[in-house]
């Protein structure tokens, strides 16, 4: 049954939408639904709950240090499996164009290492 689809009330009792979670698994997600942003655990915050501390490693949990924007319209309403789509979409895009990038970085690399060999090359054989 998906959360969505509840009639959900803030203050309800999250146990009843699954009686069997433990008092941390009520605890992390009461904190992680909370409607106002600054009351809203963070990633870093919910990594560090009781409930995942099993799953916590610092050393091996990336941080990204800006801001992430998707560029799909705020303003325009969609399902959730065209939103699901264009997300994706939009994730292929970008590793395809990160691939892009990473290619010409190379053949630039190639080029200019194949241009310093010549050119020691020749000076080598000038003398």
């Amino acid at each position: 049954m998906s959360v969505f689809l509840i009639n959900f009330r803030w203050d309800a009792n999250l146990l009843q939408i699954n009686p069997t979670a433990s008092p941390e698994a009520e605890d992390l997600l009461r904190r992680l639904l909370q409607f106002n942003p600054h009351k809203r655990l963070t990633a870093e915050q919910a990594l560090q709950h009781p409930y995942l501390a099993q799953f916590h490693n610092p050393m091996d949990e990336p941080v990204c240090n800006r801001g992430i924007r998707i560029p799909i319209d705020d303003n325009t309403k969609f399902t959730i499996q065209e939103y699901r789509e264009r997300l994706y979409s939009e994730i292929v895009r970008r590793k395809k164009e990160i691939r892009r990038k990473m290619r010409e970085k190379e053949r630039v690399e190639r080029d200019l290492s194949r241009q310093s060999r010549r050119s020691k090359y020749r000076s080598s054989g000038s003398t």
